[in-house]
């Protein structure tokens, strides 16, 4: 084995075993924050850092000059 496809497995492995904690961690810290807040503040901050997250990866692919939709993407 060459040592790119060692690192990359070693980054791969450390990928999912941090998917794995935080999805583990997911219900205990969704059952702490509804008792701090209503289920719509809960949702508002969801999509709100969902947002904030998408836009960052966008700018880290494509810095300021994001892709542009088609007409036929903007219809419902």
């Amino acid at each position: 084995m060459n040592t790119a496809h060692t690192r990359r497995t070693g980054w791969a492995l450390a990928a999912g075993v941090a998917l794995v904690l935080v999805w583990g961690a997911n219900f205990t810290v969704q059952k702490h924050v509804f008792n701090t807040i209503s289920a719509g503040g809960f949702l508002y901050a969801r999509y709100g850092l969902l947002a904030v997250l998408a836009s960052l990866l966008l700018c880290c692919d494509h810095g300021l000059n994001w892709p542009r939709l088609t007409r036929p993407e903007w219809s419902p």
